[in-house]
């Protein structure tokens, strides 16, 4: 079965370094998927490429010449409604966040690249398909960017690995005692569920 992923970055570098490790997602996790990597420098040709080709995933940067990122997944997000997109960015102001999850994406995660996350993003986008089927209904609602619009974190956690990744994520980006606290009783929850 084919697998679409478009990769837009205007920093030659830095993309080729997403298909490395893209590339080695799925000879590792998923070799009977025959994946297809479309790249892009802008959001113009990534907007042209995933009108031309359905695309499975798209790992998009958000600052880039002639059409940004947040601009490319409102148009993106036109035509379809459903394909998992994960934003890059250097931007961590709260408000610069908040623009790009409102523009339409599914997930983002910042600059430097932490790669133990965007494995973990990426596995469960691929994932998420396996389980749909191997379809997206391009005209569905995303569930994913509403639970983030509605600033809720659902975590589906297969495996002790992922609750790690994600353990490790929380802690680097939260530094609050409140957030600990709360991430806490996450945890307490789940190991009350899985005791019971």
């Amino acid at each position: 079965m084919k697998f679409n992923i478009l990769i837009t970055d205007d920093e030659i570098e830095f993309r080729d370094i997403l298909v490395s490790i893209v590339e080695m997602i799925f000879v590792k996790y998923y070799p009977a998927l025959k994946l297809q990597i479309s790249v892009a420098t802008n959001g113009q040709e990534e907007l042209t490429l995933a009108q031309n080709e359905p695309q499975n995933i798209i790992i998009t940067d958000v600052n880039m010449p002639i059409m940004d990122g947040k601009e490319a997944v409102r148009k993106i997000r036109l035509f379809d409604k459903s394909v998992p997109i994960l934003a890059l960015t250097a931007l961590t102001d709260t408000k610069d966040v908040e623009a790009i999850l409102q523009s339409g994406v599914s997930n983002y995660t910042a600059k430097p690249l932490n790669q133990k996350l965007f494995i973990a993003q990426i596995k469960s986008f691929v994932n998420l398909f396996i389980k749909s089927g191997f379809s997206y209904n391009k005209n569905a609602v995303n569930l994913i960017s509403k639970q983030v619009f509605k600033r809720k974190m659902i975590f589906n956690i297969e495996w002790i690995e992922d609750l790690e990744e994600s353990w490790e994520y929380f802690i680097e980006q939260n530094s609050m005692l409140s957030s600990v606290m709360y991430i806490f009783k996450i945890f307490y929850k789940l190991y009350i569920t899985l005791n019971y």
